[in-house]
């Protein structure tokens, strides 16, 4: 098993033009989700 597996890359993930989408059911898990988003950039 690679040690680089299972860890998120630096950046790569989603753009203006094929963000990634997150579908929620409470304000509160949107709230969670957009910290995570604001943490990792």
């Amino acid at each position: 098993m690679l040690e680089e597996e299972g860890k998120f890359p630096d950046k790569g993930w989603g753009s203006k033009q094929r963000p990634i989408i997150v579908k929620v059911k409470t304000e509160e898990r949107a709230e969670q989700v957009a910290r995570v988003c604001d943490h990792f950039g």
